[in-house]
């Protein structure tokens, strides 16, 4: 019996492992915004898509300040944090943002900086996913062919 189940646990074993190493990536179409920015769909439970913009360098995703506003959030500016943007560092207030998604990908619960915006700005772009939103994650962004794949192999 005993080896009956030493084969049976191998086994499962062995095709779960060939299951996960065969495992499809999620692939993301991007579309280009007029200013030609590549953006990925978006949603924020069941609302969305919103164009937001893969952004591999940023170590943190950034919203728009009008959309976070949407989702709970109020300023306050009592609770700033340092953040690095590409040429200086400056002080903003985050929000965490429950149940976002990038297509059908679950990303979960992602601590957000927030971008303050104007709220009668039309905005073409409402956000950043930065690496905190891929975490444990690979991707790879194809921008010839306006794609982004999401758990691929290395």
């Amino acid at each position: 019996m005993k080896a009956a189940m030493r084969a049976f646990t191998a086994a499962a074993l062995s095709m779960g492992l060939a299951a996960s190493a065969n495992a499809q990536p999620n692939v993301i179409e991007l579309e280009r915004t007029a200013s030609g920015y590549f953006v990925a769909p978006v949603f924020i439970g069941a609302d969305g898509p919103y164009p937001f913009a893969p952004d591999t360098g940023a170590s943190h995703t950034a919203i728009a300040q009008s959309l976070a506003e949407a989702y709970g959030f109020t300023s306050t500016q009592e609770h700033l944090d340092a953040v690095q943007t590409l040429t200086a560092e400056v002080q903003a207030e985050r929000h965490m943002l429950v149940d976002l998604r990038l297509g059908r990908l679950s990303l979960g619960e992602i601590d957000t900086v927030v971008t303050p915006t104007p709220p009668d700005l039309q905005l073409e772009l409402f956000g950043l996913l930065g690496s905190n939103a891929f975490s444990g994650r690979v991707i790879k962004l194809d921008y010839p062919l306006a794609r982004m794949s999401v758990n691929t192999q290395p």
